[in-house]
């Protein structure tokens, strides 16, 4: 799917993969929003194999794979639902409401995608991807008079990105306890741990060996590691820091996202943005 979203011009637009925000109390996700200056575009993508059939009348896909049936939820309907979500969310938000689109991609060029009931929705709303790029020229064409102005553009994305929900496993991924591992910062040099922060800077006790951001390697470890959100104090455990506002400053400066408030703050990566 990445090839494919790599032809639309990078000035033009804005790209977020598996973002995920909450309306009340429903969390959505999306695979794939593309924010153009025209509107907002919604991907839905599958990666099923087979012959894909819809059926308009029960809203439902069927698969058919090696001679075995199995049935859908059609995806049309899962992007409307998504459309109606984020519709929702920027009224909520006191957001323009910009035009959303949809569309839903099938990845792999070997599917074959049956459409029996001639139905028009289907036709023009499901592409293989190969056809993708077409499918949002046209949506360029129907919406090139409604330009929103770049500071619009602007805020919607910063809004999108600082609203983003990461999902927190209920587990942790490795099963590897923290006491198993050295913590603290390494230095990217001669690879000892318990580098030390001074005037804004990371010396090696070792060699004295100097870096401005040893401490980022530290933290997506974490990430990967042991939970998908790190809070203040679990910085500062971790990366041996001496007091709670240096935590701050190190969580700020990394352009993490922020989720709660005072004591209940906690930091999680950006998702995933071209």
């Amino acid at each position: 799917m990445d090839y494919y979203l790599k032809f639309l011009p990078e000035d033009e637009c804005n790209i977020f993969q598996g973002i995920r925000l909450q309306f009340k109390e429903l969390k959505f996700q999306i695979d794939t929003l593309i924010l153009f200056p025209w509107f907002i575009l919604i991907l839905e993508v599958k990666n099923y194999s087979g012959t894909v059939t819809f059926n308009s009348d029960f809203n439902q896909i069927t698969r058919t794979l090696n001679g075995r049936e199995d049935g859908f939820e059609d995806p049309i309907v899962q992007a409307k639902r998504q459309r109606y979500l984020l519709s929702c969310w920027l009224k909520e938000m006191q957001l323009p409401q910009i035009p959303i689109e949809f569309l839903v991609t099938f990845v792999k060029t070997s599917t074959i995608l049956k459409n029996p009931q001639h139905s028009p929705e289907v036709s023009s709303k499901i592409c293989l991807a190969g056809n993708l790029i077409f499918k949002i020229e046209h949506l360029k064409q129907k919406y090139s008079k409604k330009e929103l102005s770049p500071k619009i553009v602007n805020r919607l994305a910063k809004m999108l990105l600082e609203y983003h929900i990461p999902e927190t496993p209920s587990y942790h991924p490795y099963n590897i306890a923290k006491d198993d591992l050295k913590t603290g910062v390494q230095c990217p040099t001669c690879k000892a741990f318990r580098m030390f922060r001074v005037s804004g800077t990371w010396k090696c006790p070792s060699r004295g060996h100097t870096s401005k951001a040893a401490h980022y390697r530290a933290v997506n470890d974490y990430f990967l590691l042991f939970n998908p959100t790190i809070s203040n104090r679990q910085l500062q455990d971790f990366l041996h820091l001496p007091n709670q506002k240096l935590a701050t400053k190190l969580l700020v400066n990394m352009n993490l996202v922020p989720q709660g408030f005072r004591k209940d703050r906690v930091y999680s990566p950006q998702p995933f943005k071209y």
